[in-house]
């Protein structure tokens, strides 16, 4: 039996498949393209937003008190202050030098303040070693 235009031949019977529904594989084909390249860009621009959150620091001092870890410093010319909790993984008394830090988004992290990730200055925040996690109590 031959196949015409319009029909399949899959196996058990021939099934006509109307025009209209091939119209409609190509537009889903495109849609799922389309979302793919929105979803991409997005992706994209997010990693670009986070990257610029990173700025870097200056540590001059850590102390200790009762169990919190204070570190001092500067983000620039502006006196900055970060704390964290010594019994937690996440927690190190930084030596006086560079580092990098990274602000983390709002709700995001270990402790119920604006957060920031602190990284070896030598190294990439995207890639880099992190040091510690502490709550940013005063900056600009």
């Amino acid at each position: 039996m031959a196949v015409l235009e319009g029909q399949s031949d899959i196996g058990f019977q021939n099934i006509l498949i109307p025009q209209s529904f091939r119209y409609w594989e190509a537009v889903m084909k495109k849609g799922i393209v389309f979302f793919a390249v929105i979803f991409l860009f997005l992706l994209i621009a997010s990693v670009q937003g986070w990257a610029q959150d990173s700025v870097q620091i200056s540590v001059k001092r850590s102390d200790v008190f009762n169990g919190v870890v204070i570190v001092t410093g500067l983000e620039g010319k502006t006196p900055l202050e970060l704390q964290c909790n010594q019994g937690v993984s996440s927690c190190n008394v930084l030596q006086p030098g560079n580092y990098f830090m990274l602000r983390l988004p709002k709700n995001r992290g270990l402790y119920d303040c604006a957060n920031a990730h602190v990284y070896r200055n030598s190294a990439d925040p995207a890639v880099g070693e992190k040091l510690g996690e502490y709550c940013l109590t005063s900056a600009k």
